[in-house]
């Protein structure tokens, strides 16, 4: 029979002397129901934040849209940040999915049959792909905030030096619609960088 990729409590010479259908370790079971708790609170976590950034970050584009160009000022840097946020916002989005995988892969640690079980490296593998997959993320989301920050900086000291009545524009509420859309996103990809870093120490002990 060939090695079994269960490897978290025995060792490999222990491992290949268990039958095929075995009792689940204790030391399994608490990763498995960790794995599955920690997913659940960072997918409906990520989900729903990512649900409001999203919807603020569309207000926000389509009041920046339906300016004046003439008067918008602030140059191009709102339109590169919206585009950033948006990369943000899509790698959350994969974060999500990750995140439900984790509670997949907790069901599939816990499966009777010892070769259907995922190896403790095939565990740490889906963690550091969560990690990297929220860390991309908070990075395209940090660069879009400050675009989106320095283009609305940039407005409101045009509107102070020429004055409000000389075709400029100033900084309104809805412009802040997108800065607190990438506070939130980074928000999401901080949840999704704690939990796999806090479960790979659980499983790596």
């Amino acid at each position: 029979m060939r090695e079994q990729p269960d490897d978290y409590s025995l060792p490999s010479s222990a491992m290949q002397q268990q039958p095929e259908n075995t009792p689940v370790p204790p030391a399994l079971q608490r990763i498995a129901s960790m794995l599955r708790l920690t997913g659940l609170a960072t997918f409906w976590s990520q989900l729903a934040l990512g649900i409001i950034a999203l919807i603020l970050l569309v207000v926000f584009a389509i009041s920046h849209a339906n300016r004046d160009p003439n008067t918008q000022g602030g140059g191009g840097g709102t339109g590169f940040g919206v585009f950033c946020a948006l990369c943000g916002l899509v790698t959350l989005g994969i974060g999500i999915y990750w995140a439900f995988r984790y509670t997949r892969f907790s069901a599939q640690l816990k499966a009777a049959n010892t070769a259907k079980r995922p190896s403790k490296a095939e565990t740490l593998q889906l963690l550091k792909l969560g990690l990297i997959t929220n860390l991309v993320g908070m990075f395209f989301t940090i660069l879009g905030s400050g675009a989106i920050v320095g283009s609305l900086l940039t407005v409101a000291l045009e509107a102070t030096q020429i004055g409000p009545f000389q075709g400029r524009q100033f900084v309104n509420s809805v412009d802040l619609f997108g800065v607190q859309a990438n506070i939130i996103t980074v928000f999401a990809h901080f949840i999704g960088i704690i939990a796999p870093i806090w479960l790979y120490s659980r499983v790596n002990r």
